[in-house]
């Protein structure tokens, strides 16, 4: 493999950018880039301090999960002078937190899922509920249409009810619309006359 020049070992460090795990880029390939560099550098008579190593591979890393983790290799001189114990440090804190996120997600989607199967479950006990007082109005309110209760009421219909001997004495019941019972009819005295 052909060694690269200073100048490309530089530019490689300095537009490498870590700003969380993507697709095609993960942390792992981020220590690389600089882990080839540094190399290359040994190879061209310019090895490169560690101090300045940690920095330039502090200052790549853009991920807000990993704020907290360049403050801890900042404020440790260990880590700050040897690079390689900086990288392995990160490389596990970035995989916990990463472990630590995927697991908040889940249990966040599992109760939104829990949430919206308890509103679905409302709804169809709403639903029927619903259904069943409906499917009640109907029932009364062809009940009083089959005696003509209801249609009495609307119509202004009157019942009448009489008896005399052709009938044997039994009780025999008409129903008057509006317009008769306007009109005066003569009434023996067992008539009984009741507005519905």
């Amino acid at each position: 493999m052909q060694t690269r020049s200073k100048q490309e070992c530089y530019e490689a460090i300095t537009k490498a950018s870590y700003q969380g795990t993507k697709r095609n880029f993960d942390f792992s390939m981020y220590v690389a880039i600089h882990q080839q560099a540094y190399q290359d550098m040994v190879r061209l008579g310019e090895p490169v301090p560690e101090n300045k190593k940690v920095w330039d591979f502090l200052q790549g890393i853009t991920d807000t999960q990993c704020a907290n983790i360049k403050l801890n290799v900042l404020s440790n001189p260990v880590f700050m002078n040897n690079f390689s114990q900086a990288v392995n440090y990160m490389a596990s804190a970035i995989d916990m937190v990463m472990r630590n996120a995927s697991s908040s997600a889940r249990q966040i989607a599992n109760m939104n899922r829990n949430e919206n199967g308890n509103h679905h479950s409302q709804n169809q006990a709403r639903g029927r509920g619903r259904g069943h007082c409906r499917g009640s109005n109907q029932g009364r309110g062809r009940g009083r249409g089959r005696f003509g209760r209801g249609q009495g009421r609307g119509q202004g219909s009157v019942v009448t009810s009489w008896s005399n001997g052709s009938n044997n004495g039994r009780t025999q019941t008409r129903g008057y619309s509006h317009q008769e019972w306007q009109k005066p009819q003569p009434l023996s005295k067992e008539s009984n006359i009741s507005r519905m």
